[in-house]
This record gives C-alpha cells, sequence and structure tokens, in this order.
C-alpha cells in the first residue's frame, strides 16, 4: 500500500467509526456534517467501514422512525379541530409522518446494501 491509498485507508476507518459511533464534525451543534457522511461512505472499502455505514443508516431510519411517531402522537392532538390552524397542523403533521416513514424505508434500504457490501 502507498502512502496516498494509506492515508485513504486511515481517514476511511477514522470517518466510519465517527459515523458508527455518532460523533460527526459538527457533533457540537447537533447537526449532522454531511460532507464527513458522505465522505466517510465514499472511501468505505473494508467490510467493517462499510458496517459502520450500515449502522449509520439503521440509526437515521430508526431517527427518522421515531420523529414519524412523534408527529403522529402530535397530529392526534390536533385532530377533529373546528379551526382552520388545527387543521393546517394536523395536515403539517400527516405531511410530515409520511416524508419521516420515507425516509426511513431509504436509510433502510441503504443500511441494507451496505450490510450486503460488509458480507452480513
Amino acid at each position: 500500500m502507498n502512502a496516498k491509498s494509506t492515508t485513504s485507508f486511515l481517514a476511511a476507518t477514522a470517518l466510519c467509526t465517527a459515523m458508527a459511533l455518532g460523533v460527526t464534525g459538527s457533533a457540537v451543534a447537533g447537526e449532522p456534517s454531511t460532507e464527513l457522511e458522505a465522505l466517510a461512505i465514499e472511501l468505505a472499502s473494508t467490510p467493517a467501514q462499510h458496517a459502520a455505514v450500515a449502522r449509520y443508516y439503521r440509526e437515521q431510519a430508526n431517527e427518522a422512525r421515531a420523529k414519524a411517531a412523534t408527529h403522529k402522537s402530535m397530529k392526534g392532538t390536533y385532530a377533529g379541530g373546528k379551526l382552520t390552524q388545527k387543521r393546517a397542523m394536523a395536515n403539517h403533521c400527516e405531511r410530515l409522518i409520511k416524508e419521516y416513514t420515507a425516509l426511513a424505508a431509504e436509510y433502510d434500504g441503504l443500511a441494507a446494501e451496505h450490510a450486503k457490501l460488509a458480507g452480513n
């Protein structure tokens, strides 16, 4: 392995480990760093790295499902209201339920693909 490929391997390993542990460059701000995520995914080449990416995507899917559940509960609070605002909020929640459910399915698919690449 030459120096450049060794550096890329080590960087991918570190980034995939950080993703698996839920640590990204902007963890302090509480938001994921999409640049770091993209780099880790792009550089993933070993089964262990792909397994880390798969774990990360499963975690993202679970978070999306949790957000969908939150909005499902919130929607119940607004349901049946006669006020236009209540109906609008219920519609808002319904839209987010659908979006988060679809997002969870996408993350599940990505996790499955990386699990295959990891040999799982």
